[in-house]
């Protein structure tokens, strides 16, 4: 094998361990679990009446078990970008079975972080939502900026709207409608719109 063909060959292995990580990352996001945990740190800062003993160690379990997450997916997110940076420098043409390059994979990666980031801004930053959102937003752009997708534009959107940026808001729902008006998720965004009074 020559020296070109195992650089390709270890550049695509490599494509391929940030793709793996992606999907690591992705699940456990997706599991039920994390849903439990962001709902029972909401339940800790909605609650207006004293919460019982139990009930708040619980609760307490929920918030450490949210921010290690966040610093997990941070770090996934850190190795994840990095590995496709130097992918993109050294072969940026390569690309996986699926098709998915490194661009996008990195893409993906943002989409990830910005996510858990809007679902747990209620549980872990009740004084500094604003923040928050302004953050998801910037790392929701930088993913736009690799790979354009209608996931990435309804959650710019959602944030706008939490913002009060109505016409923000409008602009990122139309972008994601313009790329697929059949999806669900054009659907989501013209849905979005109309409680927004834009549609």
């Amino acid at each position: 094998m020559t020296r070109g063909a195992q650089n390709a060959s270890s550049t695509k292995l490599d494509l391929k361990l940030a793709a793996d990580q992606l999907q690591q990352l992705e699940d456990a996001l997706d599991s039920e679990s994390i849903g439990d945990v962001v709902s029972n740190a909401k339940t800790k800062l909605l609650s207006l009446s004293m919460p019982s003993l139990s009930g708040t160690a619980s609760q307490m379990k929920s918030m450490v078990r949210l921010k290690k997450l966040s610093k997990a997916t941070d770090r996934s997110v850190t190795e994840i970008a990095a590995r496709c940076d130097a992918i993109m420098r050294s072969d940026p043409g390569i690309t996986l079975e699926d098709g998915s390059d490194a661009q996008e994979i990195k893409a993906h990666a943002l989409y990830a972080k910005a996510r858990l980031l809007i679902s747990i801004i209620p549980a872990l930053n009740l004084f500094n939502r604003k923040g928050s959102y302004r953050d998801a937003i910037d790392i929701l752009h930088q993913s736009i900026s690799l790979s354009p997708n209608q996931a990435t534009y309804l959650a710019i959107g959602f944030c706008l709207g939490q913002l009060k940026d109505r016409e923000g808001a409008a602009t990122a729902y139309r972008d994601c409608i313009a790329l697929d008006a059949e999806s669900e998720y054009a659907l989501e965004a013209a849905r979005n719109q109309r409680d927004l009074g834009l549609r």
